[in-house]
C-alpha cells in the first residue's frame, strides 16, 4: 500500500545533489561555477548516468542520485528493508517498496577510475590502467603477482575478467567497462563510499 502522506522535499536542481553525492565521496568544491563532474575528474571520479533495475542498483554499491516526484537525491545506503535519500541537510527514510513505485530506473554516479582511464578496456589494450587491472584481479584471485608495467590486454586476461563478471553477476563480455571496475574496486578494498556497507558483518 503506498503511503499517501509520505513527503520527500528534494532538489530542483541536480548540481545542488551532485554536491550532496561528492561530500559522501568526503570532497567538497570551493568552485561552484565549474561543472562538478568536470571537477571530479581532478580527483579520479567519473561522472556516468544510466537506466538500472533495483538488482543493479544494489550490485553497484555506490551513492546516486535519483529522480523521485520531479526532485533530485542522492541515495547514502540501502539494507533489506530500507532506502536512505539525502537532500542538503534533510534526510528521508523509504521502505524499499515506497522507493521502488517513484523510482523510474535512472541514476547518476560517479565511480573510481583507474590511473589513466579513458575508455573501457579490452583486448590488446595496454597502459597504467591494463596494469593496475591485472594487479586488482591478482589480489581478488589472491595470487601474489608482482606489480608489472607494460602488460597487454591478453586473451587470458580477457578470461580472468569473464570470470570474475561471471561471479558478480555481469554480462561476460571480457570487456572491463564501468560497471566491472565499480566491482573490481569493492572487492580490491578501495577506499570508495558504499551503500551497504553498515549492513554487512
Amino acid at each position: 500500500e503506498d503511503d499517501l502522506n509520505l513527503t520527500i522535499q528534494g532538489h530542483n536542481d541536480i548540481r545542488a545533489a551532485w554536491y550532496d553525492l561528492f561530500a559522501l565521496w568526503g570532497t567538497a568544491f570551493a568552485d561552484q561555477k565549474t561543472a562538478p563532474c568536470e571537477l571530479a575528474k581532478d580527483i579520479s571520479l567519473k561522472c556516468m548516468e544510466r537506466q538500472v533495475s533495483w538488482q543493479e542498483l544494489q550490485r553497484i554499491d555506490r551513492p546516486m542520485i535519483v529522480f523521485l516526484e520531479e526532485q533530485y537525491f542522492t541515495i547514502s545506503e540501502i539494507n533489506h528493508k530500507h532506502v536512505t535519500l539525502l537532500a542538503g541537510n534533510k534526510q528521508f527514510e523509504l521502505t524499499r517498496i515506497e522507493f521502488l513505485e517513484r523510482f523510474d530506473g535512472r541514476i547518476s554516479m560517479s565511480w573510481r577510475i583507474p590511473p589513466n582511464y579513458d575508455s573501457p578496456l579490452k583486448l590488446y589494450d595496454r597502459g597504467p590502467e591494463v596494469d593496475w587491472l591485472a594487479a586488482k584481479l591478482a589480489m581478488i584471485e589472491g595470487k601474489q603477482e608482482p606489480i608489472e608495467t607494460g602488460t597487454t590486454f591478453t586473451s587470458l586476461l580477457k578470461s580472468r575478467v569473464e570470470k570474475f563478471q561471471n561471479a558478480v553477476g555481469l554480462e561476460p563480455d571480457g570487456v572491463a567497462g564501468p560497471l566491472t571496475l565499480i566491482n573490481i574496486n569493492s572487492f580490491g578494498r578501495e577506499n570508495v563510499p558504499r551503500l551497504t556497507a553498515d549492513d554487512e558483518d
